[in-house]
């Protein structure tokens, strides 16, 4: 990578990051190397962009039933959400739950 940069004498960042990144990501979690066309050729990027989507609707999620918590009757039948944040709000057990384990658990 460095021999790279020092050929050339306009370098994209963007790029030079988010082949860092790939190469990383790679060797961490598959144990080989890859490069950003490696994951582009393989649908890694838009893997990880529809889990960053994923990621913030299940907040929004989270955040609406936060929201209508206050407003809702006790009428109503609780959801897995509501269920879920119960479960980290009430702290039931020795587990400490937080959004991102419930986010997990909504994905399963």
């Amino acid at each position: 990578m460095v021999a790279k940069i020092l050929g050339l004498a306009c370098v994209n960042l963007s790029e030079m990051v988010m082949g860092l990144g790939s190469n990383m990501i790679g060797r961490i979690a598959f144990g080989s190397k890859y490069d950003v066309q490696s994951f582009q050729t393989r649908g890694f990027d838009a893997l990880l962009h529809e889990a960053q989507n994923l990621d913030l609707f299940y907040q929004e999620l989270i955040d609406e039933h936060l929201e209508n918590k206050r407003l809702k009757k006790m009428e109503e039948e609780e959801d897995n959400v509501d269920v879920l944040i119960k479960l980290k709000e009430e702290k039931p057990c020795s587990i400490h739950i937080t959004w991102n384990h419930i986010k997990a658990m909504l994905t399963v």
